[in-house]
């Protein structure tokens, strides 16, 4: 049997985010592929995100070293990063061609809502349930075989959701990318239980992030970080069993000066609208051991870790292994 890419991050970055093509590879050898968002999630038009996708896309196939994932023969691991493209919200008025059209360029997972409300539903900062037109884009992105993603959704849009996934028998295995519990901290980012538990039994994952300001209050420091980044992790892991639950750490597989990072911080936070700004993110936005040393990012956790094993990626590996198509 072919060796397989083991070492998963479901919410990483090999790029600034400031300049999506300055592609950067991981140097710790052991965080071979990331789930990554391939465009800006503040595009609205799908023809907008669609070519912002594509050239994303063509820049990175350019790289010898990288390659797309598309499907399970993709995961075997013949010494490339492997790629995995991810949409963090729906364009409005998608329609049902516009999600076929997604997933032939090779977006596998998707978003409904970045935060905010959606004809779809609530996100996680204007929380509403599903709606008639989400429910619809649901139907049709299992006809497609894109899995939805939870992350940035609020509670009630993520309940309803997984309800009427299971309720119509969808063949879709819902994943959160890059979410904490909310029984640990309290954050509109955050899951609570119940959710965490019903995306289990569908068979999910649930990547738990590094971004600091939903794992524990603005102030806490970076040995205070970790400690609750732990909690978190061991919570996911009582909800949702020890093998669904890895690292979707939400941050920078390369080295950056704080300078750099803080460059990066204020480009992200500068696309979001007035008033939209979440008013507990500041800068800096993760433990800076993981700023400064990107791109050795798992053998920065793994000091830290109370865990291991498929946390490190095995656990995302059996997830993509029983999500994407054959």
């Amino acid at each position: 049997m072919p060796k397989l890419i083991s070492g998963w991050d479901s919410e990483g970055y090999l790029s600034t985010q400031k300049d999506l093509l300055d592609f950067h590879i991981p140097t710790d050898g052991k965080s071979r592929g990331c789930v990554v968002t391939s465009c800006e999630p503040t595009i609205v038009g799908f023809k907008e995100t669609m070519a912002a996708h594509t050239k994303f896309v063509d820049e990175l196939t350019k790289n010898s070293r990288v390659k797309i994932v598309r499907s399970q023969s993709d995961l075997i691991d013949d010494g490339r990063i492997a790629v995995i493209p991810r949409w963090q919200h729906f364009p409005a008025g998608m329609t049902r061609e516009n999600v076929r059209t997604m997933k032939e360029a090779g977006i596998l997972f998707a978003t409904l809502s970045y935060g905010g409300p959606t004809p779809y539903g609530g996100g996680c900062y204007a929380d509403a349930s599903l709606t008639v037109e989400g429910k619809r884009r649901l139907v049709w992105m299992a006809e497609a075989g894109i899995q939805p993603d939870l992350s940035h959704l609020g509670h009630e849009m993520s309940r309803s959701m997984l309800r009427f996934i299971e309720a119509e028998h969808l063949p879709l295995v819902p994943v959160v990318t890059h979410s904490g519990c909310s029984a640990v901290y309290d954050h509109p980012r955050n899951l609570p239980d119940d959710i965490l538990w019903k995306v289990s039994v569908l068979g999910g994952y649930v990547g738990i992030p590094l971004m600091s300001f939903m794992l524990a209050k603005p102030d806490t420091d970076e040995k205070g970080l970790f400690v609750a980044w732990n909690k978190h992790v061991g919570h996911a892991m009582q909800m949702c069993g020890g093998n669904n639950v890895g690292i979707g750490s939400d941050s920078w597989h390369f080295d950056m000066t704080l300078s750099e990072a803080k460059e990066v911080y204020d480009y992200l936070m500068g696309l979001l609208p007035p008033g939209k700004r979440p008013p507990d993110v500041q800068f800096p936005d993760r433990p800076e051991s993981i700023i400064l040393k990107g791109g050795k990012m798992f053998d920065v956790i793994k000091e830290r870790s109370y865990f291991d094993g498929g946390l490190f990626g095995g656990n995302c590996l059996s997830y993509l292994l029983r999500s994407l198509p054959a």
